[in-house]
């Protein structure tokens, strides 16, 4: 419930967002999201447990491979965005906002502080389960453009400058 607060407005990244993905994380993802067990075994197959044998030395056993998803193969950006989704998903409906997402960067516009709190620390708990690094941005000016009604009203509340004013 809002507090009287002012609104706000959380922009969240991610650090080598393609590089940093819970394997376990996709596998409960996959097995959540009922995918059929040939989509499971072809995905596992591309990323978990993938082992490598040394040309100079065949006869070795196979070394693991440890590597996330994001470090090469096809596959790669469908599998991080079966990570990303859920979190997206999560804070949307945990806080009842629209949470547009641009590759790996979200955005909130959220009712008041506490629900930045609570944005900040759903992003960050639930992005640890999934294995990505979640930063959130600090911001203390917001410029805007004031030329529609509609943008006045949506800035307001954020004390945005007009066209032309200096912070």
């Amino acid at each position: 419930a809002p507090t009287g607060l002012p609104p706000a407005v959380i922009l969240e990244d991610q650090s080598k967002a393609f590089e940093r993905v819970g394997h376990a994380w996709i596998a409960a993802v996959l097995a959540t999201w009922a995918f059929p067990a040939w989509v499971v075994n072809g995905l596992a197959a591309l990323t978990f447990e993938r082992r490598l044998v040394s040309s100079s030395s065949p006869t070795d056993a196979p070394a693991l491979l440890r590597r996330s998803v994001g470090m090469g193969g096809p596959a790669s950006p469908f599998e991080w965005a079966l990570a990303f989704d859920p979190l997206v998903w999560a804070v949307g409906t945990t806080l009842r906002i629209e949470v547009p997402a641009y590759v790996d960067d979200l955005a909130g516009l959220v009712p008041d502080a506490s629900s930045a709190v609570a944005m900040s620390w759903l992003s960050l708990a639930v992005g640890r389960l999934a294995g990505l690094a979640i930063t959130v941005h600090e911001c203390c000016l917001l410029y805007g453009r004031l030329a529609f009604p509609e943008v006045d009203a949506l800035l307001a509340p954020f004390g945005a400058f007009a066209e032309g004013d200096v912070a």
